[in-house]
């Protein structure tokens, strides 16, 4: 889910990005081999294991204290220390606000991740609160180029009015024409009926197809917001709560495209209160979809319990054709 704010966007979209503090002795990805893609909603910093937050239901608009909001950062990067991969797809990276009581995720990712390149684009980007709050990709290898691909915005009605976007990260690979496209993806959450979330959708499947006729070989990962699995999982949350809850349509994704999750281990969690396992309402809305001519070799979901957000990384493990 998304960070909420009942406020204005303002400033014109932007993406940023930054060379690597110690750069990897490869700079492109090899032809062959296996691949491995985590993706991760980290909550801005605050949204732990102890977080509640009012936009779900919880009590508080700065959902966690600022010691939390520390160990929710050192937690990140311990973890990130552990699951090394090719490339990280982080939604909700931040700069420092009031709602992390001035911690400086993306600085604290740069840290962890110091042979990666960076590139990160803002979502929730305002001046008074100062927030600044969006989507971060970094990889091993070096990028050929990156794009901000716009994605259709809440209507004037909703609370929320984020600039929701495909981070899109292009690799060349060596001795092909064709590209490795990754696309880091967050969708809208709180649209009534879902209904931008089925226009976002819309132009996500359009930029499948169009990558798909290029000929290159795609892999889109993030929070889509949308139920990916049909799962079961025990919980005491009431309905009320759960309005934002909606199904992956029917018809997404295009012919001949896979989509990837753990169906074993739920991905997010609500914040109508402080998380305890059977308690909070879970289910999965993080996951990956790939392109023809990528094959998935394993998913997982890595269980943390939701200490120091309230989404927990997945990670891929994929091959080229």
């Amino acid at each position: 889910m998304p960070f909420l704010l009942l406020s204005c966007l303002t400033g014109a979209p932007r993406l940023e990005q930054a060379v690597p503090s110690a750069p990897a002795a490869a700079e492109e990805p090899a032809e062959e081999g296996t691949f491995r893609l985590m993706s991760w909603n980290l909550g801005f910093g605050g949204l732990g294991q102890g977080a509640e937050f009012c936009p779900d239901g919880g009590h508080r608009l700065i959902p966690s204290p600022a010691r939390q909001v520390r160990l929710n950062l050192e937690g990140i990067a311990s973890e990130l220390s552990r699951w090394r991969a090719d490339a990280y797809l982080f939604q909700e990276a931040a700069l420092p606000s009031a709602v992390n009581h001035g911690q400086d995720l993306l600085a604290a990712l740069t840290r962890s991740l110091p042979s990666c390149w960076r590139s990160y684009s803002p979502a929730v980007q305002l001046r008074f609160p100062a927030v600044d709050i969006g989507q971060a990709t970094f990889s091993r290898f070096r990028p050929r180029a990156v794009e901000r691909l716009e994605l259709p915005l809440e209507g004037r009605g909703s609370p929320v009015r984020q600039r929701q976007h495909l981070l899109v990260s292009r690799f060349a690979l060596p001795g092909r024409v064709r590209e490795l496209v990754l696309a880091n993806v967050h969708l809208s959450a709180f649209d009534r009926e879902a209904r931008t979330r089925l226009r976002q959708l819309s132009a996500v499947s359009a930029f499948m197809k169009a990558e798909e006729a290029r000929g290159n070989y795609v892999v889109l990962g993030g929070d889509w917001n949308l139920m990916l699995a049909d799962t079961r999982f025990a919980h005491t949350t009431k309905e009320r709560f759960l309005s934002w809850l909606h199904p992956l349509p029917e018809g997404f994704p295009p012919p001949g495209w896979r989509k990837l999750v753990d169906p074993r281990t739920p991905t997010v969690r609500t914040l109508e209160r402080p998380y305890v396992a059977g308690t909070n309402f879970t289910t999965i809305i993080d996951g990956f979809f790939l392109s023809p001519g990528v094959t998935p070799v394993c998913v997982r979901t890595i269980d943390l319990g939701f200490r120091f957000s309230d989404h927990q990384p997945v990670l891929l493990e994929f091959r080229l054709e």
